[in-house]
């Protein structure tokens, strides 16, 4: 079910949610709840981070914060009353709730629908914006292409583009672009139009790196003065970035640094399973490459020859592992720590 949030008609006020809440289901009054506690403009918003990296954690971030956040998202998409917008994220998390905040700040029609992989949850309409996952998006290639192109700027965040999506995406005429942010940062800061290489900063913001080559955030309009990110970048120049991985994987085998991200990449589409690179203990090289699958089956010769045909000589892995089923956090992301914990037990 697609529900129209009419804030452009401005049918949205404090004094009206009670009556627009009568006979809609839970995940839509939780949009509501939302709309309810931004309208009162509290001094601040505690947020849980999705747990990427390890457990949540509670993070405060100003109403001053979120509010600048979403007016220059809005401006940079070119976003003004009326347009027509997609919510398809769930208001506990973050990006979903920005998308709300977008919408409530510009006056957007906001289509609003309950978060799902499933393409035909979506709604077929014409749009202006939409924010969704890389899992999102990729059903909606696979079963209803021509939804992409009736979707005029898409932002995708949550998990990495995998290089057989970014492919697939290539045809499409629609704006395309991988979002870097975290809870902290109050959604995205920077953007990567999909078929370029890198981020660049949205207004106000500005890039350096640590002595491990780990990003450092400054952020004018959000008063983000020095935030230590753990992810591994190439720095272009100080506004612009090129992601290699979590500083969280690296994995230092005979003295050579690998970037799992960088080699599940290269290996996206030639793999169907669900699978992750990771290091695992070795004796002579410290840590050696594993690749860990989710599968009925072992993986073929076949299948092992045709990877290798695809990674640099010391990418290869070492070792192959299979699991009936990989572990993900309460936010549907990967949870390498446990599943490669997992899949060295077996």
């Amino acid at each position: 079910m697609s529900w129209l949030l009419n804030i452009a008609n401005h049918q949205i006020n404090e004094g009206n949610l009670k009556e627009l809440r009568t006979g809609l289901p839970e995940w839509a009054r939780e949009v509501l709840d939302f709309v309810e506690l931004y309208l009162s403009k509290p001094a601040s918003i505690t947020q849980k981070s999705s747990g990427s990296t390890g457990k949540p954690k509670e993070i405060e971030l100003s109403f001053s914060q979120i509010q600048q956040s979403a007016l220059r998202s809005l401006e940079y998409f070119s976003l003004k009353e009326s347009s027509k917008a997609l919510l398809c994220l769930p208001p506990a998390y973050i990006g979903g709730k920005m998308m709300i905040i977008r919408a409530l700040e510009a006056g957007l029609h906001l289509h609003c629908i309950k978060a799902s992989a499933d393409a035909d949850k979506f709604p077929e309409i014409d749009l202006d914006f939409a924010a969704m996952t890389p899992m999102q998006i990729a059903s909606i290639v696979s079963t209803k292409p021509l939804l992409v192109k009736r979707y005029k700027k898409i932002i995708l965040g949550g998990a990495a583009v995998s290089k057989a999506l970014e492919d697939s995406l290539a045809s499409f005429d629609s704006e395309i672009y991988e979002t870097y942010g975290m809870t902290e940062t109050a959604s995205h800061v920077a953007l990567r139009k999909l078929g370029t290489q890198n981020f660049q900063g949205l207004k106000g913001l500005g890039f350096s790196t640590d002595s491990q080559e780990r990003l450092i955030i400054q952020d004018q309009i959000l008063g983000i003065k020095k935030l230590q990110t753990n992810d591994v970048v190439k720095l272009e120049s100080a506004n612009s970035f090129k992601w290699l991985g979590r500083a969280d994987w690296v994995v230092n085998s005979g003295s050579l640094k690998f970037h799992p991200e960088h080699i599940e990449r290269k290996l996206s589409g030639v793999i169907e399973e669900d699978f992750f690179v990771a290091g695992m203990p070795d004796e002579r090289l410290g840590e050696k490459l594993c690749l860990i699958y989710a599968s009925n089956d072992v993986l073929s010769n076949d299948k092992k020859e045709l990877i290798a045909t695809r990674l640099g000589k010391y990418e290869i892995p070492k070792t192959y592992l299979r699991v009936d089923d990989m572990m993900y956090n309460a936010a549907g992301k990967l949870d390498r720590k446990n599943s490669l914990k997992y899949a060295l037990e077996l």
